[in-house]
């Protein structure tokens, strides 16, 4: 065994140099009599696995990135380095997502990962191809590279330090040239030319965005944005976020956001208020930051439709959670407290490739026998951590996951929010049900294990078509586009319409399937307003919005401007089924005294100004519909069922004999049907 290791322990740092190269001498006379490579050169492998010689030695690296050293980026300003080719470089490092990568990467410069030996070209010291002018070209560490050159004076001073003891014979005991600083790389050698060098960078490129999936991406910004989750704002969404959305989510839950952008420089903030799809991304990262710390940290799934499921599935989440704290919700109902159980049981079932019938027998054979001290059992997580598991499996599987499980989510908390705990239900006091019974009650074909209880049919009464589309904080606005359209389109107002065979709100998500049920009047109100065949689903939805406040007399249209957004929202969304009722009871097909839209200029006064003696007892239950705070979607599923309800007792003619249903009667049993309170 070699002294000489331990004999550099008490020599002066001169001798301790002469040892090192000493020992080099030594380890580079061994390698070559074994045919391996000199110590100092090394290999990277790229995504495909194909090998490249390395040398690792000590460049001095011009802080500009531009002479010796080049960078694809600027280290002052990100702009794109002249004479830099852009084949080695192909995403944007001057994105805000990716310089606030770069710029936690300075604050925080890890000697240790820089200096280490490393395969990856994606891990360690960067790797860089000598050009034909005799620069250095980064090929895989630009990041890296840019993030040292920015680095504050002591953490230069600290990676000194510490590459001076790991590779003494290495570095210089000098300071580098003025505007330079000292920069272990890895260069590749042989005979390299310009398009294998391109080659490398776009492999090691491949290689991290093979390593990162789409949560992986989202975690690397919510990660720079160096965010507290937890100290975010309260947020009301249950819909995937998308570009088309972006917008609409901002407005609606800007407490949410704005924190995180005003923490960000203006041309930064800038970025992301003038551009949907970056705000999407943004809104999705600060999402995945309320994943468990574990999976934070890996930021991995093997399977693309099952990290669709999770992301569609976190706007959601966290509403109820945000529900749950300001006390809209049962605080049982928050499924944010179960999120890290539910993915253990999650990825449990997908291992062992569980139906939902064979997940109940595992359940139940772990039930009956005794425990193994260590060993977890599927069994140990809570039943709702359990029925949100499904949830999440069930979607999974699902042609398009974020839409299913959004829709399974935004079912249960309509179905929660009617259990507020700061009030009763509108026709008496509200109990608090088993919130896994409710869960496992919308998840298709999944039954809680141990418990008969289901939620009841009535309660997801078309369901599928009015929770898919908007959630109760994002149908506020419809008023205002509705209004905007009728400037834009006076002759909306009034207009003679074919009959609108459709009984829902409209919705961005509904509105292909309400032209299929209702093509003569979609058609004619799209033509009216001169909407191009190109027009996006929000802009039908507007129009055809505005077409039904169009309906309304001039009195109502100015009661319901002086309303609160939550009246506006519900009356907005109701428009259309009282529309579609009010035909029914034109046609002869419902009486004419359960018409709820005859009754909407008298509901409107009687919030406004208090009851009348003209109001008959149908008005006061729609205007106590309009008012109560359940969500929008229940209320829409309250009317259609009340609707529906009324056509099956028929027009008075039909009754000779028989007395005509009372219709408030009807409508508070629709309200009971559905399960509103």
């Amino acid at each position: 065994m070699s002294l000489l290791p331990s004999l550099s322990v008490h020599a002066s740092p001169a001798l301790r140099a002469w040892i090192a190269r000493r020992a080099s001498a030594v380890e580079s006379a061994a390698a070559e009599a074994v045919g391996c490579l000199a110590f100092g050169e090394d290999v990277i492998y790229d995504s495909e696995g194909r090998r490249y010689p390395a040398r690792y030695h000590v460049v001095a690296a011009n802080l500009d990135g531009r002479s010796t050293l080049a960078v694809s980026h600027s280290p002052r300003d990100f702009s794109w380095t002249p004479g830099y080719p852009p084949e080695f470089q192909t995403r944007d490092l001057g994105s805000p997502e990716e310089s606030a990568k770069i710029a936690t990467i300075a604050r925080g410069l890890d000697a240790t990962r820089l200096l280490g030996r490393n395969l990856d070209a994606t891990l360690g010291a960067p790797v860089v191809w000598r050009g034909a002018d005799d620069r250095l070209y980064v090929l895989g560490g630009n990041g890296r590279a840019i993030g040292f050159l920015r680095a504050p004076e002591d953490r230069y001073q600290h990676y000194l330090r510490e590459a001076r003891c790991r590779w003494p014979d290495r570095f210089p005991g000098h300071a580098a040239p003025a505007g330079h600083r000292w920069l272990m790389v890895r260069e590749l050698v042989g005979d390299v030319s310009e398009q294998q060098a391109a080659q490398v960078a776009a492999a090691s490129q491949r290689s991290t965005a093979a390593e990162e999936g789409r949560i992986g991406r989202a975690l690397g910004l919510f990660r720079s944005l160096q965010v507290d989750a937890s100290r975010l704002g309260s947020v009301r969404w249950a819909r995937p976020i998308a570009i088309d959305n972006a917008e609409e989510f901002y407005t609606s839950n800007r407490g949410f956001v704005d924190g995180v952008l005003a923490g960000m420089d203006p041309a930064q903030r800038s970025h992301y208020l003038n551009d949907n799809e970056k705000m999407a991304q943004l809104v999705s990262a600060l999402f995945l930051g309320f994943l468990p710390a574990s999976l934070r940290r890996s930021g991995m799934f093997d399977n693309p439709r099952v990290e669709d499921a999770l992301v569609g599935a976190l706007p959601a989440i966290v509403t109820s959670a945000s529900l749950a704290v300001d006390k809209e919700i049962h605080a049982g109902f928050d499924l944010l407290t179960v999120l890290p159980e539910a993915i253990d049981v999650f990825q449990a079932i997908r291992r062992m490739r569980l139906s939902f019938d064979k997940l109940a027998q595992v359940l139940d054979a772990e039930r009956r026998t005794a425990r193994i001290p260590g060993v977890p059992r599927v069994s140990d997580a809570p039943n709702l951590a359990l029925a949100l598991a499904a949830a999440l499996y069930n979607a999974s599987r699902r042609a398009a996951p974020e839409v299913a499980v959004s829709d399974i989510l935004a079912a249960y908390i309509a179905e929660a929010s009617r259990y507020n705990p700061r009030q009763g239900g509108m026709f008496g006091a509200a109990t608090f049900p088993d919130p896994a019974v409710v869960l496992a009650g919308v998840v298709p074909g999944f039954k809680l294990p141990g418990s008969e209880a289901e939620a009841e049919p009535a309660r997801l009464f078309n369901s599928a078509l009015v929770n898919r589309g908007r959630t109760a904080a994002s149908w506020a606005p419809a008023l205002r586009r509705a209004e905007a359209a009728l400037a834009r389109v006076p002759a909306l107002a009034g207009a003679t319409l074919p009959a609108l065979a459709w009984g829902a709100p409209f919705t961005v998500v509904n509105v292909a399937e309400a032209a299929r049920s209702a093509p003569s009047f979609v058609t004619a109100v799209v033509r009216l307003a001169g909407l191009p065949d190109t027009a996006s689903a929000e802009e039908v939805v507007g129009v055809l919005d505005a077409a039904m406040l169009g309906k309304l007399t001039p009195i109502s249209r100015a009661l319901l401007r002086e309303r609160d957004r939550g009246v506006q929202a519900a009356i907005m969304a109701l428009l259309p089924v009282a529309w579609h009722a009010h035909q029914e009871a034109a046609s002869g097909r419902l009486d004419f005294s359960a018409d709820p839209w005859a009754r909407i200029d008298a509901a409107l006064r009687l919030i406004a100004h208090g009851a009348s003696e003209g109001d008959d007892a149908l008005t006061a239950v729609l205007a106590r519909v309009f008012v109560t705070s359940v969500p929008v979607p229940v209320k829409a599923a309250v009317l259609a069922r009340y609707v529906a309800l009324a056509a099956e007792s028929g027009p008075r003619q039909g009754r000779m004999f028989s007395p005509a249903p009372d219709p408030s009667s009807l409508l508070k049993r629709a309200w009971r049907d559905v399960g509103a309170g």
